[in-house]
């Protein structure tokens, strides 16, 4: 999603002067984060990882799937969208699983935008994955503390320096986007967060 307007104000998108060139380095609109989010290590060495029979493949960070176009359809009331993204020989080359990856976005209402990611395996080998997504919302610097982002019973973790992951660390239902812990943090859903 590169650009998204509600009421005629920008709601979410990307900085007019991006580089395609260089996706890594584009800053807005919402990045999908799969087939895993963040940095990957495989002794010391970025951008790999080793899948579940030992393999070492090349991975780039955030993973390939905000670099391949997904397909979309629009819902029939006009306010959701599902991108879907599914394997393919590139996807396969160094995530080597079948997969169908897709998420749902739903303007609730005009302060609500719920977004819904849904990962399926029609493979039949278990699938190594968490996806994720990085939102950049046109937002003023005086709103962010009366705007809020709420999310079902998780738990916060942050990558470290070394690609491992933290300690988990209990979350809350709503954050207000003025709040400085939820930088460069991501959200573990627990068991029986969502129904």
């Amino acid at each position: 999603m590169a650009r998204r307007r509600r009421a005629g104000h920008p709601l979410a998108g990307s900085a007019r002067s991006r580089r395609l060139d260089n996706a890594a380095k584009i800053r807005g609109g919402n990045p999908l984060l799969f087939p895993f989010l963040g940095r990957h290590f495989v002794d010391g060495e970025i951008n790999k990882w080793r899948d579940p029979e030992g393999v070492i493949h090349d991975l780039p960070t955030h993973g390939f799937a905000r670099n391949l176009p997904f397909s979309s359809t629009r819902d029939a009331d006009g306010h959701g969208l599902r991108m879907t993204l599914v394997d393919s020989d590139a996807t396969c080359q160094d995530y080597p699983f079948a997969f169908r990856f897709e998420a749902a976005y739903c303007i609730v209402d005009a302060r609500t935008l719920e977004v819904e990611l849904i990962t399926s395996n029609p493979g039949e080998v278990a699938l190594p994955y968490y996806a994720g997504h990085h939102f950049y919302f046109h937002l003023p610097h005086d709103q962010r503390e009366q705007s809020s982002v709420g999310l079902p019973r998780m738990e916060r973790r942050t990558q470290l320096p070394d690609g491992k992951i933290s300690e988990a660390q209990s979350g809350k239902s709503r954050y207000s986007l003025a709040d400085a812990s939820i930088i460069d943090n991501f959200i573990a859903l627990l068991h029986g967060a969502v129904g």
